[in-house]
């Protein structure tokens, strides 16, 4: 994937990536938009049919807070990878 600037001064494109983030938030704090992708409790005692879905409507929104109170979201973000940086991975393997 590559992430075309904005800035007049670049004229190439910047390689990125997605980025996966998981974390776990009070009921409280979701909103419309936001991935589920697990609850606090199992799912087969909720009316959920999909383990992880989006939350796309404020009456699911008022359905999850009733029955969790704890949810873990999952988010993604596009990240840049330097070209020039010293922090690019050079080469993969086993750590010892």
């Amino acid at each position: 994937m590559l992430y075309k600037t904005n800035n007049p001064n670049r004229h190439y494109d910047t390689p990125s990536r997605v980025v996966k983030n998981t974390r776990w938030i009070h009921r409280n704090e979701l909103k419309l938009g936001m991935y589920i992708r697990e609850l606090d409790i199992p799912w087969e005692e909720t009316r959920f049919m999909f383990q992880g879905f989006e939350v796309d409507n404020y009456t699911l929104l008022r359905e999850v807070q009733a029955v969790a109170e704890y949810v873990c979201v999952e988010s993604q973000k596009v990240a840049r990878i330097s070209v020039t940086g010293s922090n690019r991975m050079c080469a993969s393997g086993t750590l010892r």
